[in-house]
């Protein structure tokens, strides 16, 4: 069975709970919950324009394109909730960063716990957005 992204959130959120959970888990917890995230609006970036920015990963790119005015029609109605996706989404990056690559800086299960929290909110707003068109009928 695959995984889906709630499948690494709630693993996360789990973990994150167990009693004497050292440093190394609480990284994986951050970065598990950031990929929850990141795959849950990956469905998203595939229906908007390409990034401007070309710079950076997939990932930077992901976010340039939530963060971006630039969209179809289909989508203005939901730019707010978007660019706050892209917004959540990059701040989620950078702690994912700190927590796979900066290891001489100290993460606390508070980094972990708030990373979590807003995967969470990441993952609610993704499902609270429905495809453009969906449910209603097809114009002929």
């Amino acid at each position: 069975m695959a995984a889906e992204p709630k499948d690494l959130l709630d693993w996360a959120s789990e973990t994150v709970c167990d009693d004497g959970i050292g440093e190394v888990c609480l990284r994986a917890c951050a970065s598990r919950a950031y990929y929850a995230a990141y795959h849950s609006v990956t469905w998203i970036g595939e229906q908007l324009p390409p990034a401007h920015d070309k710079r950076g990963g997939v990932h930077d790119q992901l976010c340039g394109q939530l963060q971006s005015p630039h969209r179809p029609d289909n989508w203005r109605s939901k730019d707010l909730t978007l660019r706050s996706l892209g917004y959540i989404l990059q701040q989620q990056r950078d702690v994912r960063v700190r927590a796979d690559y900066k290891l001489s800086e100290d993460f606390t299960s508070d980094d972990a716990e708030e990373s979590i929290r807003r995967a969470g909110q990441i993952l609610e707003m993704s499902a609270a957005l429905s495809p453009p068109g969906a449910g209603e009928p097809e114009s002929s």
